[in-house]
């Protein structure tokens, strides 16, 4: 591997050495310091994504239950709506993971199995990664007890999964 062992890698020395040409030289600069920061800011913006939409759905929910307590009876439906809004948001988060049964569950497990070497059918395709980001933001808005760190390793790996097939694409 290229990152393991440092100073006593063969790529890092080969890399490193002065009879590099122009060309590797560049190829070594995009995979040592282009690809790790498109890698970053996307990551960074997919988490911004999730946790914005989440906050609107959130502030939407309560919003309208903060208005309609507002009214001389509204405690009697403000209630029921919110619990329905609540279940609402879990039930469409259960309905989004139907498109991709691979973006079900925490993500860790997934993200183990594929570093293992065992290939798991759409774990890391684009698909899964749209239907995690709306599962784990309707998720987190119904109020469910979870967090996203366990979706954004999943989300992680498959942004660095797709972000390593353009490059390998775009220097062939």
């Amino acid at each position: 591997s290229y990152e393991y062992v440092g100073a006593a890698s063969q790529l890092r020395h080969e890399a490193q050495s002065s009879h590099t040409t122009d060309q590797e030289r560049v190829m070594l600069l995009l995979n040592t310091t282009l690809a790790p920061l498109v890698l970053g800011v996307l990551i960074g913006a997919t988490a911004y994504v999730s946790n914005a939409c989440a906050e609107l759905l959130l502030r939407a929910k309560w919003g309208i239950t903060f208005w309609l307590l507002s009214f001389p009876f509204g405690a009697i439906l403000a209630y029921p709506l919110f619990t329905t809004l609540c279940v609402a948001l879990a039930a469409g988060a259960a309905a989004v993971s139907l498109w991709a049964p691979a973006a079900c569950g925490s993500g860790i497990p997934m993200v183990k199995v594929e570093l293992n070497g065992v290939r798991v059918p759409g774990a890391l395709s684009a698909r899964t990664l749209l239907v995690k980001l709306a599962g784990i933001t309707l998720v987190v808005a119904s109020g469910l007890p979870c967090g996203r760190e366990g979706p954004m390793v999943q989300l992680g790996a498959g942004i660095g999964r797709l972000v390593l097939r353009w490059q390998s694409r775009l220097l062939s």
